[in-house]
């Protein structure tokens, strides 16, 4: 009997579900709020894991995990020594393109690690392009250091009735872990930090302080040249019949306001004076100079004859085990074992008359072009007496 027991109204009156619709609309609203809670645990723990070091990241194809799950670089000799050239070669040339036009120039593919399909995933070679080179000298991991939180999911749209998130770079400065020095890398983490604020400073900016990168030309002073009346850098452009004269123009008030042009120099008599006055400053030095530059041309021969030594090797490891693969099939399987290992073997053998014919190519174009560039000379120095005058 209710007698016996005391029950007490709550102070908050509860207002149950009308239907069984309004009951299923409740259960799933709490089902999502505990995914979500769920998601925040599983997010955290992550980031504690990655800040500890210990969380495995996928790592970049010039390095690799070893059985202790440690990171190393990676045992392939020649994809070492190619992301070793990358580095030394944006060192000299201090320009991703020209790095990726120097690579193309003499048929050095770079390595590349596929992110689909099943693991381990096999180093595959592909052409050098800008992206690729990029990738290379914006990865923190090839100096050493495990960086968590370099991407962020920011936003995103609806494409084809479906979502897509988009990521977007965060600041070296904003990310969530970044250790350093925690494995073995190409470069140090100052080397790392300089490539980065060159790769900044190659875009043509001026007015953000940016000094762009140089250009191609026959003009001597492209891209730092700066006009002596308002102090703005000067742009270049050619006249002449056939446009070869170069000529300095200082043109940010026509193109900002639609003012006239502050001045204009011709570019021959100002190179004619800025070579002489340098050749006067190395005089003393010349023989020093002409030694050092002959040990460059030697030291970058040597190099690129270390990676074609590493290709043709590499060739020959493939060729070797294409042999021991048809000497593997039984006898009564090699007819078809012939004709499939045959088209890998044309394939090869292909390949191998590309590299020889681009090999003869390469040596024949530095003969021309040191006899382009000592025509080149006499014309300049022509042209260079001629406006004297």
């Amino acid at each position: 009997m209710i007698t016996a027991l005391q029950l007490k109204a709550p102070k908050t009156p509860i207002s149950l579900p009308a239907s069984d619709g309004d009951l299923h609309y409740v259960t799933e609203c709490l089902t999502e709020a505990e995914l979500h809670q769920i998601k925040q645990r599983l997010h955290q723990g992550e980031r504690q894991k990655a800040a500890r070091g210990a969380l495995r990241l996928s790592v970049p194809v010039g390095l690799a995990h070893d059985r202790s799950s440690g990171i190393i670089l990676n045992p392939d000799e020649e994809v070492q020594a190619r992301l070793s050239l990358v580095f030394a070669k944006f060192r000299e040339l201090r320009s991703a393109r020209a790095v990726m036009r120097y690579l193309r120039k003499n048929d050095l593919p770079l390595p590349v690690r596929p992110i689909l399909g099943p693991a381990p995933h096999d180093v595959v070679w592909r052409k050098a392009n800008s992206p690729r080179v990029l990738s290379i000298l914006q990865n923190p991991a090839y100096a050493g250091a495990y960086v968590y939180g370099r991407r962020r999911l920011e936003g995103g749209r609806i494409r084809r009735d479906v979502y897509r998130p988009k990521t977007t770079k965060v600041p070296i400065a904003d990310w969530e872990v970044c250790l350093q020095a925690a494995h073995p890398g190409y470069i140090g983490w100052e080397e790392f930090m300089e490539n980065q604020r060159r790769l900044a400073n190659n875009i043509n900016r001026y007015e953000a302080g940016h000094s762009g990168v140089p250009r191609k030309g026959a003009a001597l002073l492209q891209g730092i040249a700066v006009c002596g009346r308002c102090g703005r850098r000067m742009s270049l452009r050619y006249s002449g019949p056939a446009g070869d004269y170069p000529v300095y123009t200082c043109r940010a008030d026509r193109d900002q306001d639609g003012g006239p042009l502050c001045q204009e120099v011709r570019a021959l008599p100002v190179d004619a004076r800025v070579e002489s006055t340098l050749l006067e400053a190395l005089t003393p030095d010349k023989i020093a100079i002409a030694i050092a530059a002959l040990g460059q041309v030697e030291a970058e021969t040597r190099q690129l004859e270390r990676q074609w030594a590493l290709r043709r090797e590499r060739a020959r490891y493939e060729a070797e085990r294409a042999r021991r693969q048809y000497d593997a099939v039984e006898p009564e399987n090699r007819l078809f074992a012939g004709v499939r290992l045959g088209r890998e073997a044309t394939r090869r053998r292909g390949d191998r008359t590309r590299l020889r014919t681009l090999a003869v190519r390469r040596a024949s174009g530095r003969e021309r072009a040191g006899s382009r560039s000592a025509a080149k000379a006499g014309r300049r120095s022509r042209r260079s007496r001629k406006q004297a005058s």
